[in-house]
């Protein structure tokens, strides 16, 4: 789809695969600190809505190792482009995209559970039972959620990942393995399709528009109604 508004195919980070994945490695050891350092927090003491602080290290080391590596490649001029204005109609095709993603997921979902599947939710922070302790924990995770985690999950799979696959690989393909990618990334087996659709539909918005910001509209739309979704199961 193009509407005149959107650039084209999107631009290709000149981040190599290693780096994309010491992208990811790295991010994921500063998680795992600021995790045991939250974790040591609230033996101490500390108010148990900080545990919601372990995501929220996630999301950031994620988002900034992505910029940090881009810019150490030499990308700080491509850098960001990936979050370029694509014209206000993409971002309004981005939330139309959103929503149909979520009742395509939900639908996918309630199948597996028809076919016997047992369904297991994918993020064990979310469901933990400290991350609502309070008023402040809440606004730490919607935010979180929201924002930094669609924003630090565009730029690393389909900025980097689905870039850099699309840059080798014939484009069906390269759309295929980001979204598989994506899936597995978030732990859960039996979420693997669900997930797998709105990961297919969040590259096809970054390949159309050029830009990541209609995916982050999308990605932020999903996140705010799961957790919608989990506020009310409390």
């Amino acid at each position: 789809m193009r509407d005149g508004e959107g650039r084209g195919p999107a631009p290709h980070p000149p981040l190599g695969l290693w780096g994309i994945a010491a992208t990811f490695v790295a991010a994921q050891l500063l998680a795992v600190v600021a995790t045991f350092a939250v974790a040591a927090a609230v033996r101490a003491g500390a108010p148990r809505g900080v545990f919601a602080l372990a995501y929220t290290a996630f999301s950031l080391a994620l988002f900034g190792c992505g910029w940090l590596a881009m810019l150490w490649a030499g990308a700080a001029g491509g850098a960001p482009r990936l979050f370029a204005w694509p014209g206000g109609r993409w971002l309004v095709v981005g939330a139309a995209v959103g929503v149909g993603l979520k009742f395509a997921a939900d639908g996918l979902a309630r199948l597996e559970i028809l076919l016997g599947m047992r369904l297991r939710g994918n993020n064990p922070v979310v469901l933990h039972p400290r991350t609502f302790a309070g008023p402040l924990a809440l606004m730490l995770l919607g935010l979180t959620l929201v924002v930094l985690v669609p924003l630090a999950e565009e730029l690393f799979f389909r900025g980097l990942l689905f870039g850099w696959l699309r840059a080798h690989l014939p484009g069906p393909l390269a759309v295929g393995i980001a979204a598989v990618l994506f899936a597995v990334a978030h732990g859960s087996l039996s979420l693997l399709l669900p997930l797998t659709a709105v990961g297919v539909g969040l590259c096809w918005l970054y390949q159309e528009s050029g830009s990541l910001l209609p995916s982050v509209v999308a990605h932020a739309l999903i996140n705010g109604s799961a957790l919608m979704f989990a506020i009310r199961l409390r």
